[in-house]
């Protein structure tokens, strides 16, 4: 059987759900894996994979006990893993990029396997100098380089590392979000009852997980400058499901106690049920994300007819082939802008027929196709 190796984290969520994906698609090539997460512990999505391979240690456990050795190790233990299981595979498929997977740069084709390397976002946009320098190398070496179709983020990537074009394929993992929008029917007053137990109610969401780097502190002060022209109705609705630190959640429930406005944290795992609700059930989405690479949480809420405020140093030249979708803020006109779209009784403009191509079902076909042609 033809096989595909994957080299990246078991443990992740995303990765999980693409190879699920994939599954269901009933492939007809053997799935395997590589993880670089450098975690001891069982993972219960080893089971979605035909093979795992996890590096073993091979030095003295005192070793990794010391910091700076204990990762330099554990990069060496993963190469020592790649070597041992390298010939079996014609096709190598690198999901982010850690510098585990940078370290492999010099062996990933010495078997004349085919190369396809999907950088995800921060592994392009939040990291230093040293894993720069092993991500150039490991791109310099890739066959195929998957990017969201026009998007920033790929325009950026190509030209920070030089990519030609030839090499580049329009691909990303789509939104099951989208998929299920699409084919919903309820209104947003439904998805309001579903999600917050009434329908009476003028919902902004404020981002779309519990990091800091999205902002919800200065969103907050934003809001709290035209607290007086809110609707009477309002709640403030945050998803803040994952990328938790505690003593920052405990800032941003201090500053929304502070405000006085209602408001509802969901902290908590969302099923997809929920997620659509949430993305239905909002009238003003404000997205002020310091970075990010892939659009999903905005794409859904353009797609559910939703307000939009995007930060205006977050541009995606995808959404805006026929103008903007979105308003434009920064911090110095967030307030205005908020205002602005409160009042507007018209949306931006409509890009439904443009998302078709960034659903999961879509472009789950276009990766079988892929792997089918070069594994």
């Amino acid at each position: 059987m033809k096989r595909v190796l994957i080299i990246g984290n078991s443990h992740d969520k995303h990765l999980s759900r693409f190879i699920k994906g994939l599954r269901s698609l009933n492939v007809d090539y053997a799935i395997d894996i590589l993880d670089v997460s450098m975690r001891q512990d069982l993972c219960e999505s080893n089971s979605l994979y035909d093979r795992v391979c996890i590096s073993k240690r091979t030095h003295p456990d005192f070793i990794y006990k010391i910091p700076f050795l204990n990762k330099l190790c554990k990069y060496r233990d993963t190469v020592l893993a790649f070597k041992n299981i390298v010939k079996d595979y014609s096709l190598i498929s690198v999901q982010f990029i850690t510098i585990q997977a940078g370290f492999l740069y010099s062996s990933l084709k010495k078997n004349g396997a085919k190369l396809i390397v999907t950088p995800w976002g921060s592994d392009i946009y939040r990291i230093g100098a040293f894993q720069r320098n092993f991500t150039r190398k490991l791109l310099a070496e890739a066959d195929f380089v998957t990017l969201m179709p026009s998007s920033k983020f790929g325009d950026d990537v190509k030209r920070e590392y030089q990519l030609a074009e030839s090499i580049c394929l329009p691909l990303c993992f789509g939104s099951d979000i989208l998929d299920a929008i699409f084919k919903d029917s309820k209104s947003r007053a439904d998805c309001k009852k579903q999600l917050l137990g009434s329908a009476d109610k003028f919902t902004i969401t404020i981002g779309y997980n519990a990091s800091s780097a999205q902002n919800h502190l200065q969103v907050i002060e934003a809001i709290s400058n035209i607290k007086n022209i809110l609707p009477s109705n309002t709640i403030l609705l945050l998803p803040m499901t994952y990328s938790k630190v505690e003593s920052y959640m405990d800032e941003v429930r201090f500053a929304l106690d502070e405000l006085g406005v209602e408001y509802r944290i969901f902290d908590k795992y969302l099923s997809d049920e929920e997620v659509l609700d949430l993305r239905k059930g909002t009238d003003l989405f404000i997205h002020m994300q310091k970075t990010d690479a892939y659009s999903s949480s905005l794409q859904e809420a353009l797609l559910s007819k939703s307000k939009v405020i995007n930060a205006d140093w977050l541009r995606y030249k995808e959404l805006e082939m026929d103008g903007l979708p979105y308003y434009l803020a920064n911090f110095n006109n967030l307030t205005s802008v908020i205002s602005q779209a409160l009042t507007d009784s018209c949306r931006p403009i409509d890009i439904t027929d443009a998302l078709r191509c960034y659903t999961w079902t879509y472009q789950l076909a276009e990766w079988n196709k892929l792997y089918k042609q070069y594994c």
